[in-house]
This record gives structure tokens, sequence and C-alpha cells, in this order.
């Protein structure tokens, strides 16, 4: 039961901490763009496209190791029930990784 009570605590706070980054990241977003649409208008709709394209990471290695380790945890908790206790604390380290990385993208446009 204790672990509950510390899953629900931990959740609120990375919750609130979470929302505040996601709101962070949108008005950054949003100025960017009117940035951008005040700047420069582009010459084709698809010469505008590509050049956002080319500016982005790549981050297909992540998405294989993140389907990867979801697939063994899956698997892990159909072999026994002991697992299925460290589900709310996987998901508390996943949004925890997810505000890593806000943190991460607003420092480097910072």
């Amino acid at each position: 039961m204790a672990y509950v009570i510390a899953a629900s605590f931990i959740s609120i706070v990375v919750s609130l901490i979470y929302l505040g980054y996601v709101g962070a990241s949108f008005r950054q977003v949003k100025n960017d763009r009117k940035r951008d649409q005040l700047d420069a208008v582009p010459a084709s709709e698809a010469s505008y496209e590509a050049s956002e394209w080319e500016s982005e990471s790549p981050f297909s290695w992540k998405a294989l190791i993140s389907i990867f380790l979801s697939s063994v945890i899956l698997f892990l908790m159909g072999k026994s029930a002991v697992f299925w206790s460290y589900v709310p604390f996987i998901a508390i380290g996943s949004a925890v990784a997810v505000i890593f990385a806000f943190t991460i993208d607003l420092r480097r446009k910072a």
C-alpha cells in the first residue's frame, strides 16, 4: 500500500512539472511561428516544409529503443504478477524522461 501512496504523490509532482514544461514549449513554438512568419515569407510551401524537416534531429533510434523496452516490460508483466506493481513507476519514469527532453530542447533553443 505504501508504494501506491508514494506513486500517487510522485505522479502529482511530476504531472505539475510536466504541464509547466508543456505550456512553456507551446508558448515557445507559438512565438517561433510568429517570428518566422514575420521574418520571411517562403517562396513556395514545398521549400518551406523541406527546410523545416532539415532542421529536425533524427529520433528513430530513440523510438526503436522505447518500443523494445515497452515490449520487454509487457512480456515481463505477462510472466509474473509481481511486475504489475511497477507499472505506475514506469509511467512516472516516462514522464520524467519527457521532462528532461523538454528541458534540453528549451536550453538548446535559448
